[in-house]
Parts: C-alpha cells; sequence; structure tokens
C-alpha cells in the first residue's frame, strides 16, 4: 500500500509543522494546509480541480475532490482564500505574508543546521567533496533515515543506547560515500544528530513532523479497523471531569472553554467505535457543583 505518494517541499513541510495530530479535527487542517501551499506556490489562481490534483500526488485520500472543494470553502470562510474569479482561487495577501514570514525563519533554522554539518564533516570527512556536503546528508542520509525509521528518528536526538540501536540505519545509506571516507561521514552524522544545537532538532522534526503527518492522513480506515481488531478490543479511556468542564457541557457558563468542551463530545461521539471513554467526577468536583447550583 502506498500510503505517501510525494515528497514534501520545504514550504509544505513549513506549514504541516502547524498541524497537531494530537488536536480533533487535524486532518482537515492537514488538507487546508496543502490546500495553501499550492496555491502560495502558483503563479496564477488556481482552480478546484488543479489544486486536487496538486493534493493527490502527496497524500492517498479518498473522495479527494469533494474533500478539496470543503477545504477551499473552509478557507474562504476564514478569509485565507479569496475567489479572484469565478471558480479560481489565490491567496490572500495576508496569508502570503505570513507564510513569508514562516519560509524566512524555515531557511534561517536551514541555514543553522547546514553550517553546523559542513563544518563537522569538513573535519571527520577532508576528503568527500560531493558538489554539496548538505544536499547529499539530505538528500541521501536525512530523508530516507525518517522514511525508515519513522518516529525513531527522535532517537537519535535524545542520546543514549536508543540513539545507538538507530543510528545501526546509518550504514545502509553511506554506499554513495567512497569507502575510505565512510568512518569519517558517519562520525560526521552522529555528530551531528548529537548536536545540542536548537536549530538541529527543529530541522530534523520538522522533516518528521511533515512525514508522519502524510503518512496518517493517507492511513486508511480500513487500516485502523485491522489495528483495533488486532487489539482484541476497543481502546479504554478514563477521563476524569472538572467543574468547568461540567458547566461548560451543561450550558451553565459563559466561558472561552465551552466550544473545547463541545468539541470533546463530539470527538467521542465519533471515535465510539474504536474507543471506548468512561467519564468519571470525583467527589469534590460533585460537592463543587451542588454548591454553585444552590447559590443560583
Amino acid at each position: 500500500m502506498t500510503v505517501s505518494k510525494g515528497r514534501l517541499t520545504p514550504e509544505q513541510i513549513e506549514l504541516l509543522h502547524h498541524v497537531e495530530l494530537a488536536q480533533a479535527g487535524w486532518q482537515d487542517r492537514l488538507v487546508d494546509q496543502l490546500v495553501i501551499s499550492a496555491a502560495l506556490a502558483a503563479s496564477a489562481p488556481l482552480s478546484a480541480q488543479v489544486i486536487s490534483g496538486n493534493l493527490s500526488g502527496i497524500v492517498d485520500l479518498p473522495d479527494i475532490t469533494e474533500i478539496t472543494r470543503r477545504s477551499i470553502q473552509r478557507l474562504i470562510s476564514s478569509r485565507t482564500l479569496v475567489e479572484v474569479q469565478k471558480g479560481e482561487y489565490a491567496p490572500a495577501e495576508l496569508t502570503r505574508r505570513e507564510a513569508g514570514e514562516r519560509r524566512v525563519r524555515a531557511a534561517e533554522i536551514e541555514a543553522g543546521a547546514r553550517a553546523l554539518f559542513e563544518s563537522i564533516a569538513a573535519q571527520e570527512a577532508p576528503g568527500f567533496q560531493p558538489s554539496s556536503k548538505w544536499d547529499w546528508f539530505r538528500e541521501k542520509c536525512l530523508l530516507p533515515l525518517v522514511r525508515t525509521l519513522g518516529a525513531r528518528t527522535y532517537e537519535l536526538l535524545s542520546g543514549g543506547a536508543t540513539a545507538e540501536n538507530a543510528a545501526k540505519e546509518l550504514v545502509g545509506f553511506l554506499n554513495t560515500v567512497p569507502v575510505e571516507e565512510r568512518p569519517g561521514i558517519r562520525r560526521a552524522v552522529e555528530q551531528f544528530f548529537a548536536s545540542s544545537e536548537q536549530c538541529v532538532r527543529d530541522f530534523v522534526l520538522r522533516q518528521l513532523h511533515g512525514y508522519l503527518l502524510s503518512l496518517a492522513a493517507s492511513l486508511p480506515s480500513g487500516s485502523l479497523d485491522s489495528l483495533q481488531s488486532g487489539r482484541g478490543g476497543p481502546l479504554q479511556l478514563k477521563l476524569f471531569l472538572d467543574t468547568n468542564f461540567l458547566f461548560s457541557v451543561l450550558g451553565l457558563h459563559e466561558n472561552p472553554a465551552n466550544q473545547a468542551a463541545a468539541d470533546l463530545v463530539a470527538l467521542l461521539n465519533s471515535i465510539k467505535p474504536r474507543v471506548r471513554a468512561t467519564l468519571y467526577v470525583i467527589p469534590l468536583t460533585v460537592d463543587e457543583v451542588r454548591r454553585t447550583l444552590n447559590r443560583l
């Protein structure tokens, strides 16, 4: 099964970096960011059909045409996209400006990571002279490692025994390096991942996050059902509710958390086939609710 059909561009990775898998509605936000990315990369307004084709080259999603149409409508409602002419869409000026600021920040992060790797590589493997040490590392080592290790890529940044296990995967990506330079290049790569520089962590984790998000978006419901059956039953969750959450659910006060509470209830209903959630209230919360209601 192909779950990730195309490489993500740096601009797409930067946009997807802001999508959190743990948040409700993450898949819609993922599609929205990919739609924005397609519109930003174009030199002229795009039709929904062209945008849909762009997305289908990146992730496998069912009903991509309808998914794209709903995303465009959301983005127009939020004034992120504008309909320049009938059926053709372009980013709003604020969207372009914010994207430009993110690109500058992403370029700064990559520049810092690149300078560090090239410095280490020059010391550890001075005889290794590709046209660009950084391009070789990014294309032939880092991105293949991310695709191979997945979430275990984080082990390379965390150090310890787990990092040693993950680093063994490096051997398979050094075939393009002259034999006499391989030990030095391996040391350079390992030192890069072990660095405490924030730009290294930021750059690597952005690549990892974008890759995992594209995988998660493409995972078909059948695969989720198979995973669920392999567990032997639905996932069990125990949630303890506080007073504010109860008041929000019951509509007894005006609070910014009201929408979050409603979203959680909706999410629990939508995942019932796979996740069984039991809600609990501790006696202290019951007493607090009772005292508050008695004062009304």
